[in-house]
C-alpha cells in the first residue's frame, strides 16, 4: 500500500495563523450579562460563568491546534529535508560503488 501526503507548508502555516486569530478573538470575548427583561433573567445570569468557561476553553483549544499544526509542519519540512539529503547522498555514494 502506498500512502502519499501532499504537504503544502504555506497552507499549513496559514491554518496556524487562522487558529491564532480565532484564539485572539476568543481571548477578548467575555460575557458580562444577558438582558432579556423576562422571568428567566436569573437563570441566564447563572449561565454566564459557564459560557465564559467555554470561551476560555475555546481559547486554549485554538492555541493547542495552532501549536500542534506548527509542530507537525516543522516535522514534515525536516523529514522532507532529510529525504532530500538521503537521496543526494545515495546519488553521490551509490554511483561511486558502481564504478
Amino acid at each position: 500500500m502506498y500512502d502519499f501526503i501532499e504537504w503544502n507548508p504555506e497552507q499549513v502555516t496559514e491554518c496556524a495563523k487562522k487558529c491564532d486569530a480565532a484564539g485572539e478573538i476568543f481571548s477578548k470575548s467575555k460575557l458580562t450579562s444577558i438582558s432579556t427583561g423576562t422571568q428567566h433573567q436569573e437563570a441566564l445570569d447563572e449561565l454566564i460563568q459557564d459560557i465564559n468557561g467555554l470561551i476560555a476553553g475555546l481559547t486554549l483549544a485554538c492555541a493547542g491546534v495552532s501549536q500542534a499544526t506548527t509542530a507537525v509542519n516543522q516535522a514534515f519540512q525536516e523529514a522532507e529535508e532529510q529525504n532530500r539529503h538521503a537521496l543526494e547522498t545515495d546519488k553521490i555514494y551509490g554511483h561511486s560503488k558502481g564504478k
